[in-house]
């Protein structure tokens, strides 16, 4: 009864009554403040679920769900310091970032200072390393052999550097490594077999460094592999068909190396490949007639400098995609497709020192369609056996045309009056034909041009006379042989090429006894020059890169000279 007069206020019968009521009304009132609370607890549990179901989530999709254990942390800051030990060059002090003096956590309580360090990146559920991005920074030194203890790395990206020595085969302990990347160093040895343990790899890039012996056929093993790039080393041996056994790969670069043997029937069979590029190898056989057909998806092809013979299979013509038709340099014989130009997307067309044409004069017929490759930038067709005219068609070719090369064919007749129209040219190039008749004053509307061959034809003399006073204001630089500008490939009969050979021999200067090391020279200065020539940006050499490679060769030179 107190409770209630407490509550009330006051005695009586109604006034009892009224207590009790106002009593339950304030404990319901109570009872849903209570429950408010509770649930906004709840709600307020039931986020932090989330968001640590969130950072678990994208952690997964680099790395597997790893304890946030002490000993992890410290194994990763082991090696990192480790990796820092052996850095000789460090040109931009990015090392100076890695240290261990200041110590952070997480929200866990697990010690994360180390992810701080420049090109490091961590898990931030268990401060485990992810990523090692240490690209462009010129470092020099040795790989750490405890590079294997980033157990949890998903990408590893030391681009263009200046690491040399082995590869650490204690690479094969990272079996969550999704992206490899140690393009432009000095790499040696062999390809580290214990990289096939490696199986969620899907990039995987070592051009441009001095790898060497065969490409291992266990490559084909990992299927989740997108992109090779083995291009500039000096890989001998064949291509293992085992590659193509790679379904889901796109890009594949084999450039500047020393495989023999065929291109595998498997690897024409990866309909998802956009790139492939096999230039420059001992290479030979025929292209297969579907191959059109089979990588529709292809967008470069290039295998210049090989010893590829057999027609040119009218199933490119099926590959819209083409921007990118380079087989110059081998022994391809027959002509070119009519209808080539329904590949409207192509940049370069590149057919130079082949066996083309039947020197008929119906050979050129596949120019007129090319007036709808809008894009094209590179026309090389010389050193073949193309007979006929050239025709009129020329002055509808694309102004963003900037190579023109017909020369050393049989073509006769006189040069098309429209090709003044193509503002862009920078090159023109119909030397060692039959050309007859006046040079067209039209030339000289060709404000961009800087070389152009006109020797070794039948023009009328007065005709050159009066050309070489229209273009003498225009022509700038000296007149010689300009290297392709997809990939760079010297030509025994180049004069440019045979005082360059005497120059370097007369710099040798080494007993005969030292061949095999001017052999070894010449063939890295074809490899720069493959690679400083190289049509896309992201394949060409570093000039840093091409500056310790020069240096490299003539202190070898200088070191054999000495020893003699």
């Amino acid at each position: 009864m107190q409770l209630y007069n407490d509550v009330s206020g006051s005695g009586g019968g109604n006034n009892k009554y009224c207590g009790v009521k106002a009593f339950n009304n304030i404990c319901k009132k109570k009872g849903k403040e209570e429950e408010e609370v509770d649930k906004m607890e709840e709600k307020e549990e039931e986020v932090k679920t989330k968001v640590k179901r969130m950072w678990e989530m994208k952690a997964r999709r680099w790395l597997p769900a790893v304890a946030a254990t002490p000993a992890g942390n410290e194994t990763d800051l082991q090696a990192l310091l480790d990796f820092k030990i052996r850095i000789v060059e460090d040109p931009f002090n990015i090392m100076s970032s890695w240290n261990d003096s200041i110590h952070h956590c997480n929200w866990l309580g697990v010690s994360i200072h180390h992810c701080n360090w420049l090109g490091v990146t961590c898990n931030i559920s268990n401060g485990r390393v992810i990523h090692l991005s240490l690209e462009h920074l010129r470092l020099g030194g040795t790989l750490t052999p405890f590079i294997g203890n980033f157990t949890t790395l998903a990408i590893l990206n030391l681009l263009n550097n200046n690491f040399h020595g082995e590869f650490p085969q204690t690479v094969g302990r990272l079996l969550y490594l999704q992206h490899l990347n140690f393009s432009l160093n000095n790499f040696g040895g062999s390809i580290p077999s214990n990289l096939s343990h490696c199986t969620r790899l899907r990039v995987l890039a070592a051009g441009a460094n001095n790898l060497r012996g065969t490409i291992p056929a266990w490559i084909g093993n990992l299927s989740s592999l997108s992109r090779i790039s083995f291009g500039l080393n000096n890989f001998i041996g064949g291509i293992p068909h085992e590659v193509g056994l790679l379904s889901n790969l796109t890009l594949l670069v084999l450039y500047g190396n020393y495989l023999s043997g065929t291109v595998p029937s498997s690897i024409y069979n990866i309909s998802s490949l956009y790139y492939f590029t096999f230039t420059q190898n001992h290479l030979h056989g025929n292209l297969p007639a579907d191959v059109g057909f089979t990588l529709h998806n292809i967008q470069v092809f290039a295998g210049a400098v090989n010893n590829l013979t057999g027609s040119v299979p009218p199933s490119f013509l099926n590959a819209s995609k083409l921007e990118i038709l380079d087989l110059s340099l081998n022994s391809l014989t027959g002509t070119l497709p009519k209808d080539i130009g329904v590949l409207h997307r192509l940049t370069r067309l590149s057919f130079e020192q082949n066996r083309l044409g039947t020197g008929k004069t119906d050979d050129l017929r596949f120019l007129d369609s090319l007036v709808n490759c809008t894009a094209l930038q590179v026309l090389r067709l010389g050193r073949n056996n193309f007979g006929g005219v050239m025709p009129k068609s020329v002055a509808n070719f694309s102004r963003q045309l900037q190579i023109f090369a017909l020369s050393s064919n049989r073509i006769d007749g006189n040069i098309p009056v429209g090709i003044g129209n193509l503002a862009n040219l920078t090159i023109l190039a119909l030397e060692g034909n039959r050309l007859t008749g006046s040079v067209p004053n039209t030339l000289g509307k060709l404000q961009n041009l800087r070389l152009l061959y006109l020797n070794v034809n039948k023009f009328s003399e007065s005709s050159m006379y009066s050309t070489q006073s229209v273009l003498s204001a225009n022509l700038r630089g000296s007149i010689g042989y300009v290297p392709p500008v997809y990939e760079q490939y010297f030509v025994d009969e180049n004069k440019e090429f045979e005082c360059e050979e005497r120059a370097m021999k007369r710099y040798c200067e080494i007993e005969a006894s030292a061949k095999d090391l001017v052999e070894d020279c010449f063939a890295s200065l074809m490899q720069i020059g493959v690679s400083c020539s190289a049509n896309l940006p992201s394949e060409r050499m570093p000039i840093t890169v091409v500056s310790n490679k020069l240096h490299a060769i003539k202190k070898s030179l200088e070191k054999n000279k000495d020893e003699a």
